[in-house]
């Protein structure tokens, strides 16, 4: 299985390209994800993360990513809502 480069987060704990469906729900509010890019074209693709059988996939998303990271890390109440879309491997 495969997961684009461009819809996991980066190795710096944030997103290369903007995540339309990814957002931090802290207490009632919906916090976006900042990126770099609104979108981005890559003629040949923008690379893959491939997953081998019975492997996993890690990465961590950094507080910074969606607002202040200190106010955001003193809330008792943080949902994290990203959806990783794998595909078969070309």
């Amino acid at each position: 299985m495969c997961v684009s480069g461009e819809s996991w987060p980066n190795d710096i704990g944030g997103f290369d390209v903007s995540q339309e469906s990814a957002y931090l729900q802290v207490d009632a509010q919906a916090l976006a994800p900042s990126s770099s890019f609104s979108s981005v074209y890559c003629p040949g693709g923008c690379g893959e993360h491939r997953i081998a059988p019975k492997a996993t996939l890690r990465r961590t998303i950094n507080y910074a990513t969606f607002g202040d990271a200190g106010t955001i890390a003193a809330s008792p109440s943080k949902v994290l809502h990203f959806v990783a879309t794998p595909y078969y491997c070309r």
